[in-house]
């Protein structure tokens, strides 16, 4: 055999051990999510609750379009557990009647934060990660507040109109006195 022939099925064989192994198949599930607040400002941390949820990693939160930084995820370990101990009547995306009393007695977490180059105004947050995805969750992206303390008084809402009928200077007017 020759090089160039030894080299084609060199290669032929080195792709074909590149070939995609199978891959396990899990249910695809609607996540669940809630969201606290319902608005908020850019850089301020939203708490979703429900799930499923992973780990940090794994998940593609978006507002608006715009990506989110996911910043921690807080499962529920006895429930997880549990729903591992009994995989045959347990799916990752459906009731578990064997483990419903441990995981009704948490509730798992995403933080993120909304990041700052979203619009202000009526929008959506949707969460992705390997159990499947959320539908759009409606949300209000409000304009940041100014929480720094000037020690300034807004002059805004002082009252300057003047009463001159009722006002007493204690002078005296000499100009209407004079001839």
């Amino acid at each position: 055999m020759t090089w160039a022939r030894r080299g084609l099925v060199g290669l032929t064989l080195g792709l074909a051990t590149c070939a995609p192994a199978a891959l396990d198949i899990v249910d695809e599930c609607d996540l669940v999510v809630s969201l606290e607040p319902a608005a908020a400002a850019p850089g301020d941390t939203i708490v979703a609750s429900g799930g499923p949820f992973s780990e940090v990693y794994d998940h593609v939160v978006q507002v608006g379009g715009v990506a989110a930084e996911v910043v921690e995820v807080e499962r529920c370990l006895e429930c997880l557990s549990c729903r591992e101990s009994d995989p045959d009547l347990c799916l990752a995306c459906g009731p578990c009647l064997s483990c419903d009393e441990v995981c009704d007695a948490c509730e798992p977490t995403l933080s993120f934060v909304v990041p700052e180059d979203v619009p202000t105004g009526s929008t959506t947050v949707s969460i992705l990660n390997a159990y499947g995805s959320s539908s759009a969750v409606p949300f209000e992206v409000v304009g940041a507040t100014d929480t720094s303390d000037t020690g300034l008084i807004d002059s805004s809402t002082l009252d300057t109109s003047t009463d001159t009928a009722s006002t007493d200077t204690g002078f005296v007017d000499t100009a209407s006195s004079l001839p």
